[in-house]
């Protein structure tokens, strides 16, 4: 009798102890997964921020603008600029300012702006505008008033040509006749013949 009562206790002593270590190990697997999970998440909002940074970066790379210059500058054309910009950067991009450049009303600190067309124009230019406005409307370039680029726009004038035109007119004042063009070296009959009828002044 003794024997099954020790049995007995002997069993319910097993199953105690089975218990107890049961719960101990399913409370040291939870919290180990817990402990991971909070790890994971601290993982994800890391990886989160890094994505936010770099987009912010990625954004202030792209405020770029361009804004186009003609006129009295040594290279003419459109340029792609920072957003924020001035005037004067933009010229300094367009090789500089032309010795005949009027800058009496020009504005160098203004601030560009996106598709912006920035006009330079040369010394003496605003008392012949309605003669070069009047060339324009029959398709002829005005010798006289033209800039570097529109003066490109001719047969055999380059870069080279066209500052030659500019330089001529301001030594010696505005073309009288489209014929004295032939004057400037490198513009003689047969590159005038090209041009005669697509000039006037």
């Amino acid at each position: 009798m003794k024997t099954g009562i020790f049995l007995k206790i002997g069993i319910a002593a097993i199953v105690i102890s089975v218990f107890f270590l049961s719960s101990c190990t399913s409370t040291s697997y939870f919290e180990e997964k817990k402990g991971t999970a909070g790890t994971d998440t601290e993982r994800t909002s890391s990886a989160v921020d890094v994505a936010d940074d770099q987009a912010k970066v990625s954004e202030e790379k792209e405020e770029k603008i361009f804004v186009e210059i003609r006129g009295a500058v040594n290279a003419p054309g459109v340029f792609e600029v920072e957003k924020g910009s001035r005037v004067f950067s933009l010229i300094s991009m367009a090789g500089g300012l032309s010795d005949v450049a009027d800058t009496k009303d020009l504005n160098q600190a203004k601030e560009v702006l996106d598709g912006e067309k920035i006009y330079i124009r040369s010394e003496g230019e605003q008392e012949t505008a309605e003669s070069s406005m009047t060339a324009e409307k029959d398709g002829r370039i005005n010798i006289n008033t033209a800039d570097a680029g529109a003066l490109k726009t001719l047969p055999g004038i380059g870069e080279a040509k066209a500052k030659l035109i500019i330089d001529y007119r301001q030594k010696n004042g505005p073309f009288k006749s489209t014929e004295d063009v032939t004057k400037i070296s490198g513009i003689k009959g047969g590159l005038y013949e090209k041009i005669k009828d697509r000039i006037t002044v």
